[in-house]
């Protein structure tokens, strides 16, 4: 009997601390005393505003920092993916949470393939529709505008030193101006520079003409190295767009390789 009771007690001693580190800590509540108050996707003013309180709103805060404190996401914080990613109140595939209607604005997460998730409202010209936020979504507000007790904050996590990176403002500007859904693409032609800092888009795709190359396509490259493509036959894989008082629509390129 006491061989068993103690490898009871050991196997308790052992399991307990694991149980308490898995078990999330309690956010702590505050109230908006500044409003109307911006909820944003990352911590500071340069992030997308995705949301607003009004005065005396809870928060209910889940990360401490000085400046920027991470709160749950409001009801009312704007979530985007696209649209036909969702069938039957669910993700078909693996998306990215988006903090806009478009790749250029913030990730606030992953939405994973079976995921329940509840659209609001209509799509836009380019396909991306609104869903309700998830609570482990990570916002953030000033810590100026809220009301909370320090000693409570103190026992928070602290928020990571590194950061979400900021929307790419020229690219969500060209996303706000597409006119129809993206189609998946792969096209072939030769790769040309445009002037740099002219336009979000870097290239321009010429397709073969009988004996001249005939422009097809502007490339945003979205993180995909052109720069030992230039001049060369290509094929590139992206998504599609046609853009408004654009003459040529717009590949997002999401591969690139040279072509025979």
């Amino acid at each position: 009997m006491f061989g068993k009771l103690w490898l009871q007690a050991a196997l308790l001693g052992l399991l307990t601390p694991v149980l308490l580190a898995a078990a999330p800590l309690t956010p702590v509540s505050g109230r908006v005393i500044k409003a109307p108050l911006n909820v944003r996707a990352g911590a500071g003013a340069g992030y997308t505003v995705v949301g607003q309180l009004a005065m005396n709103n809870p928060v209910a805060i889940t990360a401490a920092n000085r400046e920027w404190p991470e709160i749950r996401p409001p009801e009312n914080t704007a979530v985007w993916v696209l649209e036909k990613f969702v069938r039957n109140n669910r993700f078909t595939v693996n998306v990215n949470l988006r903090s806009g209607p478009g790749i250029g604005y913030e990730s606030l997460g992953t939405g994973r393939a079976g995921m329940p998730a509840t659209t609001v409202g209509q799509a836009t010209p380019s396909g991306w529709i609104m869903i309700q936020p998830y609570y482990w979504m990570r916002v953030y507000v000033g810590r100026g505008a809220i009301a909370a007790d320090d000693a409570e904050l103190a026992r928070l996590p602290k928020l990571p030193a590194e950061r979400r990176p900021l929307p790419q403002k020229e690219l969500t500007k060209l996303e706000g101006n597409f006119t129809q859904p993206g189609k998946e693409v792969r096209i072939t032609g030769y790769l040309y520079a445009v002037e740099a800092g002219k336009s979000v888009a870097t290239h321009v795709l010429y397709r073969e003409n009988g004996a001249q190359l005939q422009p097809e396509v502007f490339v945003v490259t979205c993180g995909v190295d052109l720069s030992k493509l230039n001049e060369k036959k290509v094929q590139l894989s992206g998504t599609q767009y046609p853009v408004a008082n654009w003459e040529l629509p717009v590949i997002i390129v999401s591969r690139a390789q040279a072509a025979q």
